[in-house]
């Protein structure tokens, strides 16, 4: 942030506090996710935790949050991990739970105004106490509830379960984002929007099923293999290399990708951290490919192939050369 506007927004917090005895710092704008808001001064004025809330436009955060704040003064709300507030008052159910200390430290900054006063004001570095108001998806189910709403897992982050370590390796914030869902709900998706595209899987290997990629825009691969994933899920899909698969009546095809090629290349990147990270060892995994035909019906690797389609499908089902074509999938991929 530009020092001049970090500094005027630091006066503005301080003379809200002031004025109120705590404010609250929206972060975001809502049509992007996540977006969220959390208290400053809470701790100071009531000593009580503070408060954060995911996924609700700014006037409705506004009212929450002043009712908790006058609940917490009156004593009327006590905050312990996994209460239902406001029963009977809301159609879905609103639940409190108790932020992951690892959470409050994150290097996400989801509080880095309340842990900055907090030390400010401690004199010394000093633990945030914070708890997430957690919203029910459209059906009243809760995130850990079976059949919750997965779309919403991007825009409620579960700060109550504890962050994994994933050690110096550099991520950006959509790989972050897709080991946070991972961790949160044991599988996830990572799009990669290079040249060319992909998307896969991580985590299946956890749940005994095999990771799985495709080579198609990124936003089609990801449909493609979300699909695949509830298949695996419910059992009614079993792979096996060159099985077909009639989807949206297309005859697709499975190939199994060659360990030496999962380990050699960083297509599965996040899935190979998540993995080792679980288990303590760097190890190949079951893996395949999906792969569509062109027009014709022909495959990259049959003869008479639209160029279009080879060129975007590398074929992983062969062994890793550490000198690939100077043209091509996996040309770009290596060199990337």
């Amino acid at each position: 942030m530009n020092p001049l506007l970090r500094w005027w927004h630091d006066r503005d917090t301080d003379r809200r506090i002031r004025k109120h005895g705590w404010t609250a710092i929206y972060v975001g704008d809502y049509a992007s996710a996540p977006t969220w808001v959390y208290t400053v001064g809470i701790g100071q004025r009531l000593g009580q935790p503070e408060l954060v809330i995911f996924d609700v436009p700014k006037e409705t955060a506004a009212e929450l949050l002043w009712r908790a704040f006058n609940e917490l003064k009156e004593g009327i709300l006590v905050l312990e991990d996994g209460k239902p507030w406001l029963t009977g008052e809301t159609d879905n159910p609103l639940v409190w739970r108790r932020v992951h200390q690892t959470q409050v430290e994150s290097p996400t900054g989801w509080f880095t105004l309340a842990v900055e006063r907090r030390a400010l004001h401690a004199g010394r570095m000093s633990t945030l106490e914070v708890f997430q108001l957690v919203l029910s998806d459209g059906g009243g189910r809760l995130p850990w509830e079976p059949g919750y709403e997965e779309g919403l897992r991007a825009r409620q982050p579960a700060l109550y379960l504890p962050l994994t370590d994933y050690g110096d390796v550099p991520l950006s914030p959509p790989e972050r984002e897709a080991l946070r869902i991972a961790d949160e709900h044991g599988w996830s998706m990572m799009l990669v929007r290079s040249d060319p595209q992909w998307a896969y899987t991580i985590g299946m290997a956890e749940v005994g099923a095999p990771e799985i990629v495709a080579f198609l825009p990124a936003d089609t691969a990801a449909n493609l293999l979300h699909e695949a994933q509830g298949q695996l899920t419910s059992g009614e899909l079993r792979l096996e290399d060159g099985l077909s698969w009639t989807i949206r009546e297309v005859n697709a095809c499975w190939r199994k990708v060659d360990e030496s090629q999962y380990m050699g290349l960083n297509v599965f990147r996040l899935a190979k951290l998540r993995h080792e990270q679980k288990v303590g060892r760097r190890e190949a995994v079951d893996a395949y490919q999906l792969f569509l035909p062109d027009h014709a019906g022909r495959y990259p690797w049959e003869p008479g192939c639209d160029k279009i389609m080879r060129d975007m499908q590398p074929l992983l089902f062969e062994p890793f050369t550490p000198h690939p074509p100077k043209i091509g999938p996996l040309a770009r991929i290596m060199r990337s």
